[in-house]
């Protein structure tokens, strides 16, 4: 599982809820899509789009983790 959601600081935040939903192929697919791993937040961001562009990327983001990779997203 994991929650999905917008945070005015850190950009787009996609939270797992526990380390076994950290699977090598939803975290390479993360990474592709230019997130990364911030162990004092534990999970992943993507900080280097602007405030109009990150909700989008929170919805195609929760939608890939979804329907690519079989995952329970919550979105906030």
């Amino acid at each position: 599982m994991y929650l999905v959601t917008v945070d005015p600081s850190l950009g787009v935040v996609a939270a797992p809820r526990a380390e076994e939903d950290r699977d090598a192929p939803t975290v390479a697919a993360l990474e592709g899509c230019g997130f990364q791993w911030h162990a004092g937040v534990q999970a992943y961001l993507l900080s280097t789009l602007e405030a109009h562009e990150r909700r989008n990327a929170a919805v195609d983001v929760a939608r890939m983790l979804r329907y690519g990779y079989q995952h329970t997203v919550c979105m906030s």
